[in-house]
């Protein structure tokens, strides 16, 4: 019985950290400054077990929504040893965005968070980590 509720509140937890996955994370600056204007980082949140690879688009675009081509963007975790991003940095695209790979690594559930930052603009990742 115990067991049976263990499995059911931990699949409960992971549909709910699932719907968070989707979502997508936004940053923007006085539109008086030159440059980037907005980043988006998507997904914003990822939920992983050890092994798994997840890929996070992030977008850069000027004060009218546009997207920016060729600027730099980089990556970087604060616990590399629980989540590898790869590129550590990037460039945009025509359609202005960066494209990285996030591979968690660690087999101890808990958070590690990416932080991705281009022309000052600065966006966080979350990823948890929990067993399957």
């Amino acid at each position: 019985m115990k067991t049976d509720l263990r499995r059911l509140i931990r699949s409960a937890i992971v549909i709910l950290l699932a719907g968070f996955v989707a979502s997508c994370a936004q940053y923007n600056i006085p539109q008086d400054i030159s440059g980037p204007a907005y980043m988006e980082v998507s997904p914003h949140i990822i939920v992983a077990s050890s092994g798994q690879v997840h890929t996070i688009w992030v977008t850069v675009l000027d004060d009218k929504r546009e997207p920016l081509q060729g600027v730099p963007v980089s990556a970087k975790s604060d616990t590399p040893n629980r989540v590898l991003v790869t590129p550590e940095n990037s460039h945009t695209d025509k359609e202005g965005k960066a494209i990285f790979t996030a591979k968690a690594i660690s087999y101890v559930p808990g958070t590690a968070h990416i932080v991705f930052t281009a022309s000052g603009l600065s966006v966080e990742v979350d990823t948890d980590f929990i067993y399957q």
